[in-house]
């Protein structure tokens, strides 16, 4: 059994009982011991093969606790437009047409959409799409991934009827009654499903595409929150393929959503066939049941107490009805549930409905984002043990929009990381990518220093955290929010042995981490292997 020894390094366990070690010893796919430069040498005269960190920073491998990895990589059938600035809604479209200019798509699907993104700042509509677009239907996914923009020629794909009696979401019309284009939540959805259906052999290989992608950014594990680019079914089936097939490198936890209209004691049984399939899967595990309670706060359709800043009539969208159908069901069945909730109105729904669930400590209940809390919602949350997983990276791209739409003193709400900790509350770390960038790096930096990208401004300060809390945030504490802290997050013997080695990184006088501007991943392992190595 091959062994590896870790050494000359500065290595941070995240284990509170050891929290710091000299070097550290795999054996297999395990770490076999961690200790004091003292017994170096012995293991390596014992054959195993040295790993000079040369002064390097070690941790555990990253774990990004929401993430959607297949989006991405049904995304790069798609022209994506997120890193990109426009002066106006017309120059973005020629952009699209002059890209797409001699295409064979049957239907043009743009990706990353932000009125950020626009100097104008301005939603594009189907009168925009139609004047560029008369003769092809086109797709237009907003960067939140709860709103989508479409032309009269996608328009024509779809049935009226259906169009007028959507659950959970809406085509927007204008004042006059006429369809603007935009498509929210399940609107939305239904836009997707109409779409056709991508190669499987092609999504596969993006998809290993995109598993490099994460590699190159020290993330070992993941949790897919799932796609809304194909069946629930057909999600956790191709993962199962790749899965089967050797290619799946990182740790993979799958969040899954029921079908449409599914009972909740036959989403019940598919799961428990699920879980049972992969129990002794190193790699490939069935996490949580993913349900959605409203929309996004750059969408303005996060579910809110208060109207949106210039729309006075607008608190969101909140989706009770799933909801109210499943979590107790299945929390009270022993399944863990995860709940997209951003707004404070649907963060303290779903807390009201999981204070209910019977086995709401033992089942470790999550709010996804979770992004707008006061005080007493903390509390609630405290309470009944809530895990609360977010994306302090949203901070950095999105705080000028929270600012905006729900004005300075709400704003200040946004992501209370600080208050959440001091509450004893758990909270794990992810970055939403494909909605932004997946790099661990720049979450922990914003989590540190709550940062606004191309802006002077911080979005409240006090809320700031340290860079062990943070990096505690991306490992173990992901771990936990799938049950797998016996395996991972930390560095210590028996678990699996996944790091991420950092460059340009160096404590203070003090100790402390506080400047991560240069810091960059300069080697992944999984499972004692190297993955990456730049």
């Amino acid at each position: 059994m091959k062994r590896r020894i870790f050494y000359n390094g500065i290595i941070l366990t995240m284990n509170k009982a050891e929290p710091t070690a000299e070097y550290v010893l795999t054996e297999g796919d395990k770490v076999a011991a961690v200790g004091s430069a003292a017994e170096i040498e012995k293991h390596i005269a014992e054959g195993a093969e040295p790993v000079n960190l040369q002064g390097r920073l070690m941790l555990p491998g990253f774990i990004d606790s929401h993430i959607h990895m297949l989006t991405a990589a049904l995304n790069r059938l798609k022209l994506d437009i997120s890193a990109m600035e426009f002066d106006t809604v017309d120059d973005m479209l020629a952009y699209v047409r002059q890209k797409k200019k001699g295409s064979q798509d049957p239907w043009i699907s743009v990706f990353g959409f932000s009125e950020e993104n626009i100097r104008a700042s301005r939603m594009v509509t189907r009168k925009d799409i139609d004047r560029f677009f008369p003769d092809v239907p086109v797709t237009i996914i907003r960067v939140c991934g709860h709103m989508s923009v479409i032309n009269t020629k996608a328009m024509e794909q779809l049935d009226r009827d259906k169009m007028e009696c959507i659950s959970g979401g809406a085509f927007e019309k204008d004042e006059n009654g006429v369809y603007t284009g935009i498509a929210t939540e399940g609107a939305q959805q239904y836009v997707l499903d109409s779409m056709p259906p991508a190669d499987e052999e092609v999504v596969l290989a993006l998809l290993a595409q995109e598993q490099e992608i994460l590699l190159r950014n020290g993330i070992t594990a993941i949790h897919d929150a799932g796609t809304d680019m194909m069946p629930p079914r057909d999600y956790v089936a191709l993962y199962e393929k790749m899965n089967d097939r050797g290619l799946l490198k990182i740790r993979t936890n799958l969040m899954v959503r029921p079908e449409e209209k599914e009972s909740p004691s036959s989403f019940a049984d598919y799961l428990r066939c699920c879980k049972e399939r992969h129990r002794e899967d190193a790699r490939f595990t069935i996490g949580a049941v993913k349900l959605f309670a409203d929309g996004s706060l750059g969408g303005m359709t996060a579910a809110v107490n208060r109207s949106y800043v210039g729309a006075p009539e607008n608190t969101g969208l909140l989706l009770k009805e799933r909801l109210d159908t499943y979590i107790k069901p299945l929390a009270d069945a022993g399944h863990q549930v995860a709940v997209h909730a951003i707004g404070d109105r649907s963060t303290g729904y779903v807390t009201g409905l999981y204070s209910a669930c019977e086995r709401r400590e033992e089942d470790r209940l999550r709010i996804e984002h979770a992004e707008l809390m006061d005080e007493g919602l903390i509390e609630m949350i405290r309470d009944n043990r809530i895990l609360i997983m977010t994306q302090p990276i949203f901070i950095r791209e999105f705080g000028n929009t929270y600012f905006s739409n729900l004005g300075e003193e709400r704003a200040m709400h946004i992501q209370p990381i600080r208050t959440l900790l001091d509450q004893g509350i758990t909270v794990g770390f992810g970055t939403d990518y494909p909605v932004d960038d997946p790099n661990p790096l720049l979450g922990i930096r914003t989590a540190m220093t709550r940062e606004i990208k191309n802006s002077c401004k911080r979005l409240n300060e006090a809320e700031g955290i340290g860079f062990d809390e943070a990096v505690r945030c991306y490992t173990i504490n992901n771990a936990y929010g799938a049950f797998e802290e016996a395996h991972m997050g930390s560095i210590e013997p028996s678990k699996y042995a996944d790091f991420v080695v950092l460059a340009g990184i160096a404590p203070d006088s003090d100790g402390k981490f506080r400047h991560l501007d240069d810091a960059a991943v300069d080697m992944t392992v999984i499972g004692g292997e190297t993955v990456f190595s730049r």
